[in-house]
């Protein structure tokens, strides 16, 4: 159970890094400050993503989908055999 607990810990370290990093893309490329939620100011950028956007992007989602959501399932499959 600890592992998991770290490595879903390391994951969403390593996930608000990638998304800190796309937010200083846009707002340098894009001469704009983000002034809302990070999941609104994505969706609404999301149409002028480049090509490294767009990378940093799926890489933040492949945190979620393999690290993240494995993690934590198991953690609550362990919570359940309690």
């Amino acid at each position: 159970m600890k592992q998991f607990q770290l490595n879903s810990y390391t994951t969403f370290v390593a996930q608000i890094e990638r998304r800190s990093e796309l937010v200083t893309l846009l707002e340098q490329r894009l001469g704009i400050e983000r002034q809302q939620q990070f999941e609104h100011f994505f969706s609404r950028y999301a149409p002028q993503f480049n090509e490294r956007d767009k990378f940093v992007c799926e890489q933040m989602r492949a945190m979620t989908t393999h690290g993240l959501y494995r993690c934590d399932l198991k953690m609550l499959m362990g919570i359940a055999l309690l």
